[in-house]
């Protein structure tokens, strides 16, 4: 079975602490690409190529949700937002959902996003930590 991590890219490393954490305990894991190419609209003002290229991750991060069993959205403290999602891992929550994945938080559903009652409509399993995390998906896997 196949996991897909996705947060926001801001929280590389935990993406990567993550991933390490789980494939430690036998767990195949799926990423999104973790390059960030924001520089090619900001300081090259290339909007077109910049636009081409989150089009192609979007449809990579689609890919990633297709072909695992489950998500996990890794939801930190960002942007002065507790447990923020982002658009993005948003999308992927909601290809899982099309696609009767279980869709899984490790923090609670954010308040006071634009899409917060969109979230809860998606009946994400919020799980608090890896550890219980791993405690779930294993009795899963049997």
């Amino acid at each position: 079975m196949k996991i897909t991590i996705h947060a926001s890219l801001d929280f590389k490393e935990e993406i990567i602490n993550t991933y390490q954490y789980l494939k430690s305990k036998g767990i195949e894991v799926l990423l999104p690409d973790l390059c960030r190419y924001q520089h090619i609209r900001d300081e090259l003002k290339n909007d077109e190529l910049f636009t081409k290229i989150k089009t192609r991750l979007t449809r990579e991060n689609f890919q990633n949700v297709t072909q695992s069993d489950v998500i996990l959205i890794l939801n930190y403290d960002h942007r002065n937002i507790k447990n923020y999602v982002g658009g993005n891992s948003f999308m992927e929550m909601v290809i899982a959902f099309y696609l009767n994945k279980p869709i899984y938080l490790l923090n609670a559903i954010p308040e006071g996003m634009p899409y917060t009652e969109e979230i809860k409509s998606l009946r994400p399993i919020v799980i608090g930590s890896l550890e219980e995390f791993v405690k779930k998906y294993s009795k899963c896997k049997q």
